[in-house]
């Protein structure tokens, strides 16, 4: 990225800045004439966090975009439920909307010739209409209203398999209950109205798993009935076109070796009328042996042509192993997926392709990338192979969350996997800004009482991609609960992890610029590491519920050298009895601690209390009584004043509801009054973060602020007032997992947005899952540009990657705004800082030019 300067109608590269001095006093933005609300969410910044359920069904289109169907509610950042369209690359297809879509699973899809879309599932309504586990949608999505099952039809109690005929209607496989089939059919037909088809009358004596449609009209049927129409069958039959059981296909010349056929999964037909079972059975019989995988010709009989070996096993036992589903490719090779690991003694994890004989294909090897609980596949017309199931898991990286494609070879298509970012997974509780604009990511999630589920670090571009320059490996094995950046670009993490990308380090570790592990940083805290904080000579104040640090005893706060080891010169004596949450370094090099703790070094300060450079206790700051409960987050304003946010409800005996301010002396500043403060009852503020103007930003737990309503986001006035001119709507809503909708931190950027991270599904009503940016004020106006050298120049900063319009007019209080250019900002340090612009403009012979550029957000 270049600097530019402007001459009449022609941009040119020009190297040379304004002198710092001046930076400072023009580093401005400037707004539009109707500037967006301040809080809004922030559209241009989308974390896109993949696929956040199961996927049930997949099918490509023959334009390159694929359908989905599942247990999801959200596809790569768009509200969608439970169905979906995708592009080719991945990303949300925003003309294929089904509305609220359906208000249960979606196990089952097929497109018509006409581009419609038959489904069924679990559900009882789409888009809000009652539609009983069956319906139509049209192309665009929305539901068909001229599809409308009968009410007998409504009584499916289960759907087990669909299919659908070439004149259009509609077969069922399932429970019905309705008293109008007795006894239960578990197959039914459907006109293509949706009403019932009474001419087709077929019973079976079980589920009915898989529907197969032949071209001469019979019908396929596989699952774990015993019985057709009252004449055995056990587990496969074939059907006339009414119905009727067709008696000249029967499985003939085998031997149940373990009593009838148990289940049939799943089925397909070949080109060539042969018929491929997936079943869970051990079969012999005419010194034939088959296991779990056969193909029988079209009357029925045993392919003893087709031979897949010892067939799939799990852990040495074929009866362990399963079936989802079996698609024979154009060029006669079989893809087959399930729960196995292991195929014909060959190592085949879930997922596994045959040669036409029922060989392996040894050119198909997907190794240990292909996830558990596959189910469903489709291959595309480019040989690439869809999987859909209910899956995370690592690949280079990256986390496909429940939608992978393998190319031919079966090796992962990293550019198409809708990732969920790695470590973003569970809740954001820590967030650092890069001077480059981007976004360093700290995550950890307590789950199930006992264990720790999903943890890490990511880093995020500055529109919210995910950074895949940053590379962390399997990064750390439990959460992270704090990140901080040294002036050098390396990231400190601590948490309760034991070891990073699988190298032993216990609760703080150091990362390179790229995500590796950094060797040269090693300490030995003996328990959790809540607060990371980096001073200015490359020594780090670290923070928990330790009580040694490399084997000598240090309660709670410590302060290491640059490479890890135990500065001894930082002595807190018998340290802090308790929990330090959060650590600030003042300028004067004192440390400011919050948590919840009620002694430091044998004084009684109750969560709030400040050091020395040395560590031990500064006796000129008292808060009197203290703080009534937790300390989450501590913020210094420049004038020595320190912002509190927490849990507490009372601050030296007056009261304050999850956020005050203290003099720089430790008393109650009484000036700063957020009036009933944080509501209801036991909501917390766990960050608090300090805007330029001196406003204050909170992010918690909260469901209003001072009596108004707002959602875990607020912003107060330097006086502690609530400022009514933020305004983030709904605020954040929806959990993850478990919990209240939460902010557990915010970054406030230097153009005045604002980064949020914690645990919620929703931004002002938008699918913001974890992470989302919102606008700031509306910037201000850059009002007197400097003469140089015969030249009118001005420096602003920009996000990095957007593009900004300049404007100028030949009055500041007066007259029409008039373009010049428009101008992208850079991703790079050019010298001024990252992301500064550099305008010259030669002076016009009018006179002076005012300036002022247009963000693209408002």
């Amino acid at each position: 990225m270049k600097i530019w300067s402007f001459s009449g109608s022609l941009l040119t590269p020009f190297k040379k800045s304004i002198a710092p001095a001046v930076l400072g006093a023009l580093l401005l933005l400037c707004v539009g004439e109707s500037p967006a609300a301040s809080g809004g969410l922030d559209l241009s910044f989308d974390p896109s966090f993949g696929v956040n359920g199961a996927v049930s069904s997949v099918i490509p289109q023959m334009d390159g975009k694929i359908l989905l169907a599942g247990e999801f509610t959200i596809v790569r950042g768009g509200v969608r439920s439970r169905i979906a369209r995708i592009n080719a690359d991945g990303t949300l297809d925003p003309t294929f909307d089904p509305g609220s879509g359906a208000n249960d699973s979606v196990s089952f899809m097929i497109e018509q010739p006409d581009g419609k879309l038959l489904i069924g599932g679990n559900f009882t309504s789409i888009n809000g209409v009652n539609r009983n586990r069956l319906a139509r949608l049209n192309p665009d999505g929305s539901l068909d209203s001229s599809f409308n099952p009968d009410p007998e039809t409504g009584a499916i109690a289960t759907l087990s398999s669909l299919a659908l005929q070439a004149d259009g209607k509609v077969l069922l496989g399932g429970t019905i209950t309705n008293s109008v089939f007795q006894p239960p059919s578990r197959i039914l037909r459907l006109h293509g109205d949706g009403s019932w088809d009474d001419t087709f009358s077929a019973n079976a004596s079980g589920q009915i798993n898989a529907i197969v449609l032949q071209p001469n009209g019979k019908l396929l049927v596989g699952g774990s009935f015993s019985s057709i129409n009252g004449i055995g069958r056990s587990g496969i039959a074939r059907l006339n076109s009414n119905g009727s059981l067709d008696t000249g296909f029967a499985v003939t010349g085998i031997d149940f070796f373990w009593g009838s056929l148990q289940k049939v999964y799943c089925l397909d037909l070949q080109t060539n009328g042969k018929v491929l079972i997936g079943a869970s059975f051990y079969r012999s019989g005419l010194w034939v042996t088959r296991h779990e995988i056969v193909r029988l010709n079209s009357d029925g009989s045993l392919d003893v042509s087709f031979d897949s070996g010892m067939g799939p096993d799990y852990d040495g036992l074929s009866s362990q192993a399963s079936f989802t589903f079996i698609e024979s490719q154009q060029d006669g090779k079989i893809l087959f997926g399930g729960h196995f690991d292991r195929m014909n003694a060959t190592n085949r994890l879930n997922v596994a392709r045959l040669n036409a004989d029922g060989r392996l294909d040894l050119t198909f090897d997907p190794g240990s990338s292909a996830p558990g609980d596959l189910r469903c596949a489709a291959v595309q017309s480019d040989g690439n192979v869809l999987l859909g199931g209910n899956f995370r898991t690592s690949i280079s990286g990256r986390q496909p969350n429940h939608l992978l494609r393998l190319d031919a070879t079966g090796s992962v298509d990293s550019p198409f996997v809708p990732t969920i970012q790695a470590a973003i997974a569970p809740d954001v509780s820590s967030m650092v800004l890069q001077p480059d604009g981007k976004v360093l990511l700290g995550s950890a999630r307590f789950f199930g009482g006992f264990q720790w589920d999903w943890a890490g670090i990511s880093r995020l571009n500055w529109d919210g991609s995910w950074d895949s320059t940053f590379d962390p490996g399997s990064g750390p094995n439990f959460p992270v609960m704090s990140v901080a950046l040294q002036n050098d670009g390396r990231v400190l993490l601590g948490g309760a992890f034991t070891a990073v990308d699988g190298t032993n380090r216990n609760r703080i570790a150091r990362l390179n610029s790229d995500g590796s592990l950094d060797d040269s940083f090693q300490s030995n805290p003996d328990s959790l590491v809540r607060s990371v904080t980096v001073q200015p000579d490359g020594k780090v104040l670290v923070g928990g519920p330790f009580s040694s640090i490399n084997g000598t005893n240090r309660k709670g706060i410590a302060r290491l050298h640059s490479d890890g080891s135990l500065d001894e010169t930082f002595d807190p004596g018998t340290g802090v009895i308790g929990q330090v949450y959060c650590i600030v370094l003042q300028p004067d090099g004192k440390v400011l601690l919050g948590g919840d703790f009620g002694d430091v070094n044998g004084m009684g300060w109750l969560r709030v209390a400040r050091l020395n450079q040395d560590g031990s206790v500064d006796t000129s700051f008292d808060p009197g009584t203290g703080v009534s409960d937790v300390v989450r987050s501590i913020a210094l304003q420049p004038d020595g004043k320190l912002l509190l946010g927490g849990r507490f409800s009372l601050v030296n005996g007056t009261t304050r509801n999850g956020i005050a301010r203290l003099n720089p002396e430790g008393s109650l500043d009484t000036t700063f009054d957020p009036g009933t403060g944080v509501a209801p009852s036991m909501s917390e503020v766990h960050s608090v973060s300090l805007q330029k103007d001196g406003k204050v930003m909170l992010g918690g737990s909260f469901s209003s602020v001072n009596g108004k309503s707002l959602n875990g986001i607020a912003r107060l006035n330097t006086d502690g007032t609530l400022d009514s001119a933020f305004d983030p709507g709904g605020g954040v809503t929806g959990i993850i997992y478990s919990g209240v909708s939460t902010v557990f931190a915010i970054a406030v950027q230097p153009n005045g947005r604002i980064i949020i991270g914690g645990n919620f599904k929703n931004a002002d009503g938008v699918a913001r899952e974890r992470v989302a940016r919102l606008l700031g004020d509306s910037p201000a106006l850059v009002s007197a540009p400097v003469k140089e050298n015969g030249d009118l120049v001005c420096q602003f900063r920009g996000i990095f990657g957007l593009t900004y319009t300049l404007e100028y007019r030949k009055s500041l209080s007066s007259g029409t705004w008039q373009k010049l250019l428009n101008l992208t900002a850079p991703e790079t340090d050019l010298g001024l800082g990252a992301g500064v612009f550099e305008f010259r403009d030669p002076i016009p012979a009018s006179g002076m030019r005012y300036y002022r550029v247009v963000d693209p957000a408002y």
